[in-house]
Protein backbone atom coordinates (compact mmCIF):
# COMPACT_ATOMS: atom_id res chain seq x y z
CA UNK A 1 0.00 0.00 0.00
CA UNK A 2 1.43 3.38 -1.08
CA UNK A 3 0.53 6.66 0.56
CA UNK A 4 0.66 9.95 -1.27
CA UNK A 5 3.22 12.10 0.56
CA UNK A 6 1.04 15.18 0.05
CA UNK A 7 -1.73 13.53 2.00
CA UNK A 8 0.49 12.54 4.91
CA UNK A 9 0.77 9.23 6.69
CA UNK A 10 -2.03 10.11 9.07
CA UNK A 11 -4.56 10.00 6.20
CA UNK A 12 -3.98 6.28 5.71
CA UNK A 13 -6.56 3.85 7.09
CA UNK A 14 -4.92 0.58 8.10
CA UNK A 15 -6.99 -2.54 7.29
CA UNK A 16 -8.03 -4.56 10.32
CA UNK A 17 -6.01 -7.60 9.28
CA UNK A 18 -2.86 -5.48 8.91
CA UNK A 19 -3.07 -3.78 12.28
CA UNK A 20 -0.41 -4.72 14.79
CA UNK A 21 -2.85 -4.63 17.68
CA UNK A 22 -5.20 -7.03 15.87
CA UNK A 23 -2.38 -9.48 15.16
CA UNK A 24 -1.17 -9.39 18.75
CA UNK A 25 -4.69 -9.93 20.08
CA UNK A 26 -5.31 -12.73 17.57
CA UNK A 27 -2.02 -14.43 18.48
CA UNK A 28 -2.84 -14.15 22.18
CA UNK A 29 -6.36 -15.51 21.68
CA UNK A 30 -5.17 -18.47 19.58
CA UNK A 31 -2.45 -19.31 22.09
CA UNK A 32 -4.91 -19.04 24.97
CA UNK A 33 -7.45 -21.28 23.22
CA UNK A 34 -4.83 -23.92 22.41
CA UNK A 35 -3.53 -23.86 25.97
CA UNK A 36 -7.03 -24.12 27.44
CA UNK A 37 -7.89 -26.96 25.05
CA UNK A 38 -4.75 -28.89 26.02
CA UNK A 39 -5.35 -28.32 29.73
CA UNK A 40 -9.02 -29.29 29.40
CA UNK A 41 -8.09 -32.50 27.59
CA UNK A 42 -5.53 -33.45 30.24
CA UNK A 43 -8.10 -32.71 32.97
CA UNK A 44 -10.62 -34.90 31.14
CA UNK A 45 -8.11 -37.74 30.95
CA UNK A 46 -7.31 -37.33 34.65
CA UNK A 47 -11.02 -37.38 35.50
CA UNK A 48 -11.51 -40.52 33.38
CA UNK A 49 -8.54 -42.18 35.07
CA UNK A 50 -9.95 -41.35 38.49
CA UNK A 51 -13.39 -42.67 37.56
CA UNK A 52 -11.89 -45.78 35.97
CA UNK A 53 -9.78 -46.45 39.06
CA UNK A 54 -12.90 -46.29 41.24
CA UNK A 55 -14.66 -48.63 38.79
CA UNK A 56 -11.80 -51.13 39.09
CA UNK A 57 -12.12 -51.07 42.87
CA UNK A 58 -15.89 -51.57 42.74
CA UNK A 59 -15.67 -54.31 40.11
CA UNK A 60 -12.94 -56.04 42.11
CA UNK A 61 -15.16 -55.95 45.21
CA UNK A 62 -17.77 -58.02 43.33
CA UNK A 63 -15.47 -61.03 43.51
CA UNK A 64 -15.25 -60.76 47.28
CA UNK A 65 -18.99 -60.16 47.58
CA UNK A 66 -19.72 -63.27 45.50
CA UNK A 67 -17.90 -65.50 48.00
CA UNK A 68 -19.29 -63.59 50.98
CA UNK A 69 -22.84 -64.34 49.81
CA UNK A 70 -22.05 -68.05 49.93
CA UNK A 71 -20.74 -67.76 53.47
CA UNK A 72 -23.72 -65.67 54.62
CA UNK A 73 -26.22 -68.14 53.17
CA UNK A 74 -24.30 -71.18 54.41
CA UNK A 75 -23.68 -69.74 57.88
CA UNK A 76 -26.40 -67.19 58.69
CA UNK A 77 -25.42 -64.47 61.15
CA UNK A 78 -27.37 -61.57 62.68
CA UNK A 79 -24.59 -59.16 61.71
CA UNK A 80 -24.66 -60.16 58.03
CA UNK A 81 -27.93 -60.32 56.11
CA UNK A 82 -28.07 -62.13 52.78
CA UNK A 83 -30.79 -59.76 51.59
CA UNK A 84 -28.64 -56.72 52.41
CA UNK A 85 -25.65 -58.30 50.66
CA UNK A 86 -27.75 -58.96 47.54
CA UNK A 87 -28.96 -55.36 47.55
CA UNK A 88 -25.39 -54.11 47.93
CA UNK A 89 -24.28 -56.35 45.04
CA UNK A 90 -27.07 -54.93 42.87
CA UNK A 91 -26.09 -51.38 43.86
CA UNK A 92 -22.48 -51.93 42.81
CA UNK A 93 -23.59 -53.34 39.45
CA UNK A 94 -25.93 -50.37 38.96
CA UNK A 95 -23.15 -47.89 39.77
CA UNK A 96 -20.86 -49.61 37.28
CA UNK A 97 -23.55 -49.56 34.62
CA UNK A 98 -24.78 -45.97 35.11
CA UNK A 99 -21.74 -44.36 36.73
CA UNK A 100 -21.57 -41.81 39.53
CA UNK A 101 -20.08 -38.41 38.55
CA UNK A 102 -20.02 -37.25 42.17
CA UNK A 103 -17.35 -39.75 43.21
CA UNK A 104 -16.40 -39.92 40.22
CA UNK A 105 -17.02 -43.54 39.15
CA UNK A 106 -17.71 -44.83 35.66
CA UNK A 107 -16.55 -47.47 33.23
CA UNK A 108 -14.76 -46.46 30.02
CA UNK A 109 -17.34 -46.42 27.23
CA UNK A 110 -15.60 -48.79 24.84
CA UNK A 111 -17.49 -51.58 23.12
CA UNK A 112 -15.47 -54.51 24.61
CA UNK A 113 -15.94 -53.17 28.15
CA UNK A 114 -19.65 -52.53 27.63
CA UNK A 115 -20.13 -56.02 26.18
CA UNK A 116 -18.27 -57.60 29.09
CA UNK A 117 -20.34 -55.56 31.56
CA UNK A 118 -23.55 -56.77 29.92
CA UNK A 119 -22.31 -60.34 30.17
CA UNK A 120 -21.57 -59.97 33.90
CA UNK A 121 -25.01 -58.47 34.51
CA UNK A 122 -26.73 -61.15 32.47
CA UNK A 123 -24.97 -64.01 34.30
CA UNK A 124 -25.76 -62.38 37.63
CA UNK A 125 -29.43 -61.71 36.93
CA UNK A 126 -30.24 -64.93 35.10
CA UNK A 127 -28.16 -67.47 37.01
CA UNK A 128 -26.30 -66.41 40.13
CA UNK A 129 -28.86 -64.13 41.76
CA UNK A 130 -31.73 -66.45 40.96
CA UNK A 131 -29.94 -69.40 42.58
CA UNK A 132 -28.95 -67.34 45.64
CA UNK A 133 -32.55 -66.24 46.20
CA UNK A 134 -33.68 -69.85 45.88
CA UNK A 135 -31.11 -70.97 48.49
CA UNK A 136 -32.23 -68.20 50.83
CA UNK A 137 -35.75 -69.65 50.77
CA UNK A 138 -34.50 -73.19 51.46
CA UNK A 139 -34.27 -74.61 54.92
CA UNK A 140 -31.20 -76.41 56.18
CA UNK A 141 -30.77 -79.80 54.58
CA UNK A 142 -29.28 -81.79 51.76
CA UNK A 143 -31.16 -79.84 49.11
CA UNK A 144 -29.60 -76.56 50.22
CA UNK A 145 -26.16 -78.12 50.33
CA UNK A 146 -26.59 -79.46 46.81
CA UNK A 147 -27.67 -75.98 45.63
CA UNK A 148 -24.63 -74.45 47.34
CA UNK A 149 -22.34 -76.99 45.69
CA UNK A 150 -23.87 -76.22 42.28
CA UNK A 151 -23.48 -72.48 42.92
CA UNK A 152 -19.83 -72.94 43.92
CA UNK A 153 -19.18 -74.78 40.65
CA UNK A 154 -20.58 -71.85 38.65
CA UNK A 155 -18.95 -69.19 40.82
CA UNK A 156 -15.38 -69.43 39.35
CA UNK A 157 -16.75 -68.83 35.86
CA UNK A 158 -18.66 -65.79 37.11
CA UNK A 159 -15.59 -64.49 38.93
CA UNK A 160 -13.54 -65.00 35.76
CA UNK A 161 -16.00 -62.80 33.85
CA UNK A 162 -15.53 -60.14 36.54
CA UNK A 163 -11.75 -60.52 36.22
CA UNK A 164 -12.05 -60.07 32.45
CA UNK A 165 -14.01 -56.86 33.03
CA UNK A 166 -11.37 -55.57 35.44
CA UNK A 167 -8.58 -56.48 33.01
CA UNK A 168 -10.27 -54.66 30.13
CA UNK A 169 -10.69 -51.55 32.29
CA UNK A 170 -7.05 -51.72 33.40
CA UNK A 171 -5.86 -51.96 29.78
CA UNK A 172 -8.04 -49.00 28.81
CA UNK A 173 -6.77 -46.94 31.74
CA UNK A 174 -3.19 -47.81 30.86
CA UNK A 175 -3.78 -46.44 27.36
CA UNK A 176 -5.33 -43.29 28.80
CA UNK A 177 -2.35 -42.91 31.14
CA UNK A 178 -0.05 -43.10 28.12
CA UNK A 179 -2.17 -40.50 26.34
CA UNK A 180 -2.05 -38.27 29.41
CA UNK A 181 1.74 -38.42 29.49
CA UNK A 182 1.92 -37.74 25.76
CA UNK A 183 -0.40 -34.75 26.13
CA UNK A 184 1.64 -33.36 29.00
CA UNK A 185 4.84 -33.80 26.97
CA UNK A 186 3.20 -32.20 23.93
CA UNK A 187 2.03 -29.33 26.14
CA UNK A 188 5.61 -28.74 27.28
CA UNK A 189 6.96 -28.70 23.72
CA UNK A 190 4.04 -26.55 22.58
CA UNK A 191 4.86 -24.04 25.31
CA UNK A 192 8.50 -23.94 24.21
CA UNK A 193 7.54 -23.56 20.54
CA UNK A 194 5.02 -20.85 21.41
CA UNK A 195 7.66 -18.97 23.40
CA UNK A 196 10.14 -19.10 20.50
CA UNK A 197 7.45 -18.05 18.01
CA UNK A 198 6.37 -15.22 20.30
CA UNK A 199 9.92 -13.91 20.62
CA UNK A 200 10.44 -14.10 16.85
CA UNK A 201 7.16 -12.32 16.06
CA UNK A 202 7.82 -9.63 18.66
CA UNK A 203 11.23 -9.01 17.11
CA UNK A 204 9.76 -9.02 13.60
CA UNK A 205 6.79 -6.79 14.43
CA UNK A 206 8.12 -4.47 17.15
CA UNK A 207 11.81 -4.70 18.03
CA UNK A 208 13.09 -4.59 14.43
CA UNK A 209 11.01 -1.57 13.32
CA UNK A 210 11.81 0.32 16.53
CA UNK A 211 15.54 -0.37 16.06
CA UNK A 212 15.43 0.88 12.46
CA UNK A 213 13.45 3.93 13.53
CA UNK A 214 15.98 4.76 16.25
CA UNK A 215 18.89 4.36 13.81
CA UNK A 216 17.16 6.68 11.32
CA UNK A 217 16.57 9.33 13.98
CA UNK A 218 20.22 9.08 15.07
CA UNK A 219 21.40 9.66 11.49
CA UNK A 220 19.01 12.59 11.12
CA UNK A 221 20.48 14.14 14.26
CA UNK A 222 23.93 13.85 12.62
CA UNK A 223 22.73 15.93 9.63
CA UNK A 224 22.39 12.91 7.32
CA UNK A 225 19.24 14.26 5.76
CA UNK A 226 19.18 11.69 2.93
CA UNK A 227 18.41 8.80 5.31
CA UNK A 228 15.17 6.92 4.58
CA UNK A 229 13.53 3.97 6.34
CA UNK A 230 12.52 0.82 4.43
CA UNK A 231 8.76 0.21 4.44
CA UNK A 232 8.46 -3.53 5.04
CA UNK A 233 4.93 -3.76 6.43
CA UNK A 234 1.52 -2.15 6.24
CA UNK A 235 0.88 -1.96 9.98
CA UNK A 236 1.33 0.94 12.40
CA UNK A 237 5.12 0.79 12.11
CA UNK A 238 4.85 0.84 8.31
CA UNK A 239 2.73 4.00 8.54
CA UNK A 240 5.22 5.43 11.03
CA UNK A 241 8.10 4.70 8.62
CA UNK A 242 6.19 6.45 5.82
CA UNK A 243 5.64 9.45 8.09
CA UNK A 244 9.35 9.50 8.95
CA UNK A 245 10.31 9.43 5.26
CA UNK A 246 7.81 12.21 4.51
CA UNK A 247 9.27 14.29 7.34
CA UNK A 248 12.81 13.62 6.07
CA UNK A 249 11.81 14.74 2.55
CA UNK A 250 10.32 17.92 3.95
CA UNK A 251 13.34 18.69 6.15
CA UNK A 252 15.74 18.02 3.28
CA UNK A 253 13.70 20.23 0.95
CA UNK A 254 13.59 23.05 3.49
CA UNK A 255 17.30 22.68 4.18
CA UNK A 256 18.14 22.75 0.47
CA UNK A 257 15.94 25.84 -0.10
CA UNK A 258 17.50 27.52 2.91
CA UNK A 259 20.98 26.94 1.51
CA UNK A 260 19.97 28.46 -1.83
CA UNK A 261 18.46 31.52 -0.14
CA UNK A 262 21.52 31.99 2.06
CA UNK A 263 23.78 31.75 -0.99
CA UNK A 264 21.62 34.27 -2.84
CA UNK A 265 21.64 36.71 0.07
CA UNK A 266 25.38 36.28 0.49
CA UNK A 267 26.03 37.03 -3.18
CA UNK A 268 23.77 40.08 -3.01
CA UNK A 269 25.54 41.37 0.09
CA UNK A 270 28.91 40.81 -1.52
CA UNK A 271 27.79 42.80 -4.59
CA UNK A 272 26.50 45.62 -2.40
CA UNK A 273 29.70 45.64 -0.35
CA UNK A 274 31.77 45.84 -3.54
CA UNK A 275 29.68 48.76 -4.82
CA UNK A 276 29.97 50.55 -1.50
CA UNK A 277 33.74 50.06 -1.40
CA UNK A 278 33.99 51.40 -4.98
CA UNK A 279 31.81 54.38 -4.07
CA UNK A 280 33.92 55.19 -1.01
CA UNK A 281 37.10 54.84 -3.04
CA UNK A 282 35.87 57.22 -5.79
CA UNK A 283 34.52 59.68 -3.22
CA UNK A 284 37.84 59.69 -1.44
CA UNK A 285 39.69 60.20 -4.72
CA UNK A 286 37.43 63.04 -5.83
CA UNK A 287 37.84 64.78 -2.49
CA UNK A 288 41.61 65.00 -2.98
CA UNK A 289 43.54 67.98 -4.50
CA UNK A 290 43.88 66.83 -8.11
CA UNK A 291 43.99 68.66 -11.43
CA UNK A 292 40.97 68.34 -13.62
CA UNK A 293 42.64 66.02 -16.12
CA UNK A 294 44.11 63.80 -13.41
CA UNK A 295 40.77 63.82 -11.64
CA UNK A 296 38.94 62.70 -14.78
CA UNK A 297 41.57 60.11 -15.61
CA UNK A 298 41.48 58.63 -12.09
CA UNK A 299 37.68 58.61 -11.99
CA UNK A 300 37.46 56.90 -15.41
CA UNK A 301 40.07 54.32 -14.43
CA UNK A 302 38.17 53.31 -11.28
CA UNK A 303 34.84 53.14 -13.06
CA UNK A 304 36.31 50.95 -15.82
CA UNK A 305 37.75 48.58 -13.21
CA UNK A 306 34.41 48.37 -11.44
CA UNK A 307 32.47 47.78 -14.68
CA UNK A 308 35.18 45.61 -16.25
CA UNK A 309 35.06 47.90 -19.33
CA UNK A 310 37.72 48.04 -22.02
CA UNK A 311 37.31 51.77 -22.64
CA UNK A 312 35.38 54.87 -21.64
CA UNK A 313 35.13 58.66 -21.83
CA UNK A 314 34.40 61.43 -19.37
CA UNK A 315 32.41 64.48 -20.46
CA UNK A 316 32.41 67.70 -18.43
CA UNK A 317 29.42 70.05 -18.61
CA UNK A 318 30.21 73.74 -18.92
CA UNK A 319 27.45 75.55 -16.98
CA UNK A 320 28.13 78.85 -18.66
CA UNK A 321 27.94 77.68 -22.29
CA UNK A 322 25.98 74.44 -21.75
CA UNK A 323 28.64 72.58 -23.76
CA UNK A 324 30.12 69.10 -23.09
CA UNK A 325 33.93 68.77 -23.12
CA UNK A 326 35.70 65.41 -23.43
Amino acid sequence: MIVNPKQGAGAQVIPLGKRLTFRILLMTAVGLLLTLAAIAYTLLLSWQLEGGGAAINEAGSLRMRSYRLVQVIEHPSPSFSATRELAEFDRVLMDLQQGDPRRPLFLPQTEPIRAQMRQVQEVWQVQMRHELEAMMRMSEGSTKQEALALYLKKLPSFVDSINSLVSLVEVELAEKTTWLRLCQTALIFMSLAASVALLYLLYLWIVGPVTRMRAGIAKMSQDELDVRLPIESEDEFGVLAQAFNHMADHVQSVHRTLEDRVSEKTAKLQSQNHEMSTLYEIAGFLAGPHAIEELCRGFLHRIMQRMHADGGTVRILDKHSDNMHI
